[in-house]
């Protein structure tokens, strides 16, 4: 028949018709057939998203990049974490972490010698890099600002709670804000003043704009231990480190002066006044494991990163002794707790504290 629909078709409206026609019969029962419906498939994209997202035994309960979180104990691949007892509720720490370069055009670098903790690890190469924790109320400029590195996000909760730096790779800025830090750019904030250096060394945070901008309710972060070392240390004034050219030499009164080739290691004061030698009361290192981070620097050299949540040995020197013992932390929100050798804790007393990060490898531990 001319102008009829096919067969298929036919059948298909006829099918709807009646639809159409037992909806208009009891449109209430419709709707709530239609309401069950969408509540059981909803039921099971919910329980199918849980099963997925369930971890693994022995997983963290959260990941943020490189480090897992938990609200239990977390173990690093690299090292055994035995909970050793309950950490102190606060230490050393502060507000402000400014990220600071230690390449020779770097030098002499502006407000080391006002940090109240001072942290050196290496990068690539024979370098290192510096984490300078500032008084809050300074005015002046510190740098040259560099940029964040991986282990900075697992670092960073336990000494300050804001960090200055020229950025990073992405997923490294994302795992430190990831951590509870908040994370200032220099450039991008406006807070960058230049010294007449080559680039990329000219580049220096000024103080006073930042504090400006640091809220007020901003509270120091405490994950150095507050206390005092053991009694009964080995006498030891010289120590050498396997950073290149870095060694330190105690000194009565001064504390340990640090020396690079044997020379006084010069810095400047956030007011531009020196160059001064820097010292410091007390010098921490934490051997640590190190591993790659996944990626390469901008001249193709493979950087590496450090587990600084675990357990690891631990020694510090202090009034011309030296101590050894063991540290522990179980996630990015805890302090580090420090152990001697009969299982006691133990904290650093007042001063300037610095502290290295020392690949387990290497060779000397002093």
């Amino acid at each position: 028949m001319q102008g009829s629909l096919p067969i298929s078709t036919t059948n298909f409206k006829l099918r709807m018709d009646r639809v159409r026609q037992a909806i208009m019969a009891n449109p209430w029962r419709f709707v709530a057939v239609t309401l069950a419906l969408l509540l059981f498939g909803t039921l099971v994209l919910l329980f199918l998203e849980q099963d997925d997202r369930t971890p693994a035994a022995g997983d963290a309960t959260t990941t943020t990049g490189l480090v897992s979180q938990s609200t239990t104990t977390t173990t690093s691949s690299n090292s055994e974490t035995t909970e050793p007892g309950v950490p102190p509720a606060q230490g050393h720490g502060g507000i402000v972490a400014v990220k600071i370069d230690n390449a020779f055009p770097a030098r002499p670098q502006y407000g080391l010698g006002e940090a109240t903790i001072l942290v050196e690890y290496p990068v690539e190469g024979p370098m290192t890099r510096f984490i300078a924790v500032l008084p809050r109320d300074l005015s002046g400029v510190a740098g040259p600002i560099r940029s964040l590195r991986p282990v900075d996000a697992d670092l960073l909760p336990a000494v300050a709670s804001l960090v200055v730096s020229t950025g990073g790779e992405p997923f490294v800025v994302q795992e430190v804000i990831a951590s509870g830090m908040d994370s200032v750019e220099v450039g991008f904030f406006s807070m960058s003043v230049s010294q007449g250096r080559a680039d990329p060394y000219d580049t220096f945070v000024d103080l006073e704009l930042l504090e400006t901008n640091i809220d007020e309710a901003a509270t120091p972060a405490g994950g150095l231990p507050s206390g005092s070392v053991p009694e009964g240390g080995e006498a030891v004034t010289d120590l050498d480190l396997p950073f290149e050219g870095v060694s330190f030499r105690y000194e009565e009164g001064t504390g340990y002066v640090r020396l690079q080739d044997g020379e006084p290691y010069q810095v400047v004061g956030v007011d531009g006044s020196g160059p001064h030698t820097l010292s410091h009361d007390i010098v921490v290192l934490l051997y640590v494991a190190e591993r790659p981070a996944g990626y390469s620097d901008a001249n193709g050299i493979p950087v590496t990163t450090f587990d600084v949540i675990g357990s690891g040995d631990l020694v510090i020197h202090s009034g011309g002794e030296r101590f050894a013992g063991t540290w522990y932390r179980s996630a990015q929100a805890d302090p580090y707790i420090f152990s001697g050798p009969d299982g006691d804790q133990f904290g650093l007393p007042a001063g300037s504290i610095y502290v290295a990060l020392i690949p387990r490898d290497a060779r000397n531990r002093t």
